[in-house]
């Protein structure tokens, strides 16, 4: 239950209250023109339906109603009062001084408004037929000829001693006046059901209708507008308050008030796909007045115009919406994408390389629809918006070392995969080979110490070799390694471990060689010496 304080309007003169009303017209003309550009979509013409906006706690006093709201903008209505967890000064809740005590629970959010809608000729020698309303400067005109549902929800005062019934609603240009304290007797377009007293003090009464706009409807104003002779009222059992404190009036509480157009469609929102874990909001923001029913494969999992969903899979969300008594329904598709949970990876012909060499690079591990592609590199690369690249090593390079290549790829989530941004790198080598001449041993010795054991020759990279021939003193071949068994050239590194080629052990001596091979620039080249083997 929340315990809220009343702050009354009345107490200010007419004086006082003339000005104030000019000049808030002043203002909330001007906030109505700058709201209407930025409430554009908002569906239901009442601001703040439910009295929840206020300038602060503070500022919430005779002064200052809730915002959009206030009396007779013409002159006169008495003071309405609005009713806040705010204030909760004990010392404030006294009659004396125009605070009260409410213990009704809000409809929605934390406030709500009440006023006398009847009194009795003994409330006040100076205003013996006391009567208030309250008016709303709707968030933009009517439209001629379109046909609007005007709801609020009232819940009678405690301390009354009456109820009454006929309750209206009374929409217009602003014009709309009485004295102060005055009656008005316009015939309200909407009321609640003649012979039907609102006496309930403990739950929310609706009080709804329909009305077909002529185009001039700007402001809506609440109350009782027949005579007190006219009146119907009914007499509450006497409360049991302090005789102080009873009053002979009918004071009602107002809240969640709306006008919303008839016609207005359903909206479930617009189809959309989502990511597995992600959250979204369907259906229209969240407004007073807004009855919306959702289901979900015919079940129903929520009210109002919207809220937030976490589909697992892909799901088809109903609402059915009822506008006094108008039923539409409308449908939306959220469909639920995987997150992508692979890894992209460069794939690289070559890790080490030698000045004016090139390596093919290609991004490999993606979904096949939806990629952009950026290659990063201090490398000189052929593409940088593809898969697939190349990068060159400068010939200008004059020592060893590394040369990072970055690939980032950004999905758009066309495919079968939510849109993500994903990173690969890889490192290519410049061998210090590469500036070196090749090196051959003129001694080995194969005698099984496992030092020195063969005649190794390491070539530079990307230098290949293609046939081996060793001969002995007397010219005789004895060793040979040719292109059919370096494997297509590819082979740079020559292990003799003093064998011939049929498997017989070679003496100690010194043996002649032919080496041929290509460099890096595919030039030819043949090397010849000799080695000396000792065992």
């Amino acid at each position: 239950m929340v315990l809220t304080t009343c702050i009354k309007l009345s107490s200010v003169n007419n004086i006082s209250i003339a000005i104030i009303q000019k000049t808030r017209a002043l203002l909330l003309s001007f906030v109505f023109c700058i709201l209407s550009f930025l409430n554009y979509s908002q569906v239901n013409y009442v601001q703040n339906a439910s009295f929840e906006k206020v300038d602060s706690c503070d500022n919430i006093n005779f002064y200052y109603p809730p915002e959009f709201w206030d009396t007779l903008r013409a002159g006169g209505g008495g003071g309405p009062e609005i009713c806040s967890p705010c204030m909760v000064d004990p010392g404030l809740r006294t009659p004396t001084n125009g605070y009260r005590k409410s213990y009704q629970v809000p409809r929605t959010g934390t406030n709500y408004c009440f006023y006398t809608n009847y009194g009795s000729n003994t409330v006040s020698p100076s205003y013996p037929y006391e009567r208030e309303y309250i008016q709303n400067q709707l968030n933009k005109s009517l439209t001629n000829g379109k046909n609007y549902c005007v709801k609020f929800y009232v819940s009678l005062m405690n301390e009354s001693k009456y109820a009454i019934t006929e309750f209206g609603a009374y929409l217009d240009d602003g014009s709309i006046h009485t004295i102060y304290y005055g009656v008005s007797t316009v015939v309200p377009q909407i009321k609640s059901p003649v012979g039907l007293f609102l006496t309930d003090t403990l739950n929310w009464t609706e009080v709804k209708g329909t009305y077909v706009a002529n185009g001039t409807e700007k402001y809506l104003t609440l109350g009782n507008f027949k005579t007190t002779a006219t009146t119907n009222f009914s007499v509450m059992i006497p409360p049991t308050l302090p005789p102080n404190i009873q009053r002979n009036v009918a004071d009602y509480y107002i809240d969640d008030v709306s006008i919303i157009e008839m016609d207005l469609p359903a909206f479930a929102g617009r189809d959309t796909v989502l990511c597995s874990g992600d959250s979204i909001f369907i259906g229209r923001p969240l407004e007073i007045g807004l009855e919306c029913t959702w289901f979900n494969n015919a079940t129903q999992i929520a009210t109002g115009g919207g809220f937030y969903v976490k589909p697992t899979t892909s799901q088809s969300y109903i609402v059915q919406q009822d506008v006094c008594g108008i039923i539409t329904k409308d449908t939306v598709q959220v469909i639920v994408k995987p997150n992508f949970s692979g890894a992209p990876k460069i794939q690289s012909s070559y890790l080490e390389l030698c000045p004016n060499d090139t390596t093919n690079l290609t991004l490999i591990n993606l979904p096949s629809i939806g990629n952009i592609y950026l290659w990063q590199s201090n490398l000189t690369l052929t593409n940088y918006s593809n898969n697939i690249t190349k990068a060159k090593i400068s010939g200008s390079v004059t020592m060893a070392g590394n040369y990072n290549i970055y690939a980032t790829v950004q999905n758009n989530g066309s495919g079968l995969y939510c849109p993500f941004i994903a990173k690969d790198s890889v490192t290519i080598k410049i061998s210090d080979t590469c500036f070196k001449e090749v090196i051959i041993p003129n001694i080995f010795t194969p005698n099984g110490d496992q030092v020195n054991d063969v005649w190794r020759i390491k070539m530079p990279l990307g230098v290949l070799i293609q046939e081996v021939e060793v001969f002995n003193r007397w010219g005789i071949l004895i060793y040979q390694l040719d292109n059919t068994n370096l494997q297509n050239e590819k082979l740079s590194v020559i292990n003799w471990d003093g064998h011939t080629n049929s498997g017989e052990v070679c003496s100690s001596g010194v043996y002649f060689y032919v080496i041929k091979y290509r460099d890096r620039f595919k030039e030819k080249k043949v090397l010849k010496g000799n080695v000396s083997l000792i065992r």
